[in-house]
Formats: structure tokens, sequence, C-alpha cells
């Protein structure tokens, strides 16, 4: 897991589920990325927990990090952090994160902004996202217009909706993006 001024890497391929976490001066943090990114231990990455909820992950250089996990296949992060990923790809030529399939987004209130956003630079640059998961966010209305995801034909997105544990899904493109309303309509009291 990254943050604006600490970050964890876990193992889970390790038998006791070991962890190495260092919280730091957000300057200090680049060093310490890229220590860890060396070629023995970066490309084995799958899995990113990444979150910069302002503009430190640029002013400190966080591409090289994110640049040398060409493995890493599902991140999750909330969305204030996406516009924050697509700035740094937009000054480097290089694709950041080029196998990167699943977006498990922690927080999601505007799928029409960042996300989608975010989404349609991923298509554009030949590197899509094949996985929507919303199921850890806490939607307590559903995030307008969730139906401009239905252009995006074969992106699965997956969500629970609130107070319930079955996880719903949904395949954009199928024709019913009535489906991605995640929530009942509000009740009314006559």
């Amino acid at each position: 897991m990254v943050s604006g001024d600490s970050f964890c890497f876990r193992s889970q391929t390790a038998a006791d589920n070991s962890t190495f976490s260092s919280t730091s001066p957000s300057p200090n943090l680049r060093f310490l990325f890229l220590e860890f990114c060396q070629p023995a231990f970066a490309p084995n990455v799958t899995e990113l927990d990444f979150g910069c909820a302002n503009a430190s992950c640029i002013r400190y250089g966080f591409h090289p990090f994110l640049l040398s996990l060409p493995s890493v296949k599902t991140l999750h992060t909330d969305e204030r952090t996406l516009p924050y990923i697509s700035i740094l790809q937009e000054i480097i030529p290089e694709t950041m994160l080029p196998m990167l399939r699943r977006l498990k987004l922690k927080t999601c209130t505007q799928v029409a902004g960042r996300v989608m956003t975010f989404l349609q630079a991923r298509i554009d640059a030949c590197f899509p996202i094949s996985v929507l998961d919303l199921t850890e966010c806490f939607i307590e209305r559903m995030p307008p217009p969730i139906e401009m995801l239905e252009q995006i034909n074969g992106l699965s997105v997956y969500w629970r909706r609130r107070g319930q544990d079955e996880i719903s899904y949904y395949e954009c493109g199928s024709g019913t993006p009535e489906t991605l309303c995640f929530l009942p309509a509000p009740t009314t009291n006559n």
C-alpha cells in the first residue's frame, strides 16, 4: 500500500505473509521506492494499493516507481488518485502499469468524472481496463451518470448494493445499462 506519506509492502507468497512498512516525509519516499524497485522484486508485484490525495506523487516523481511495476494486474485505489496517475502518464512516454486490467476502487462518487476519464485514457493508450470493481465502495447514492460505462464494451463492473453481501455483475455493452443503477429508487412516504 502506498499513500502520500507512507508505504507498506506485503508478500502474499511468503509463508508468514510478512510485510515491510515505513512512514517517511514524502521527499524520502521517492528514494525508498527506488530502493525497492530492484529487478528481483518489482516484476513480481501483481497487486498495488496506491493512494495519492494531493500532487505529492507528481511533485516527488513517483513515476519511476510506477514504471518499475510492469506486472501489476490489479490496482486498489480511490477515485481521488486517478487524476494524478493520469497526469503522471501524460508527462512520460512509457506506459505505467501496462498489465493493469482490474481497477478496484475504495471510494466512488463520480463515475462520470475521474473514473470515466481514467478508463477512457487507458483505452486510448491501448491498455484498457477490463474489470471495474466497486465492491468496496460505500455508495450512498448512484454516481451520476453511471450509464456512461455502457459505451465501454466488454468492461465488467462488480458492485454491492448498500447493506447487502451479494455481489452484482454487469458487462458493459450488453444493452441494459439500467442494471448499473446500483441503488433502489428512494421510497416516498405519502
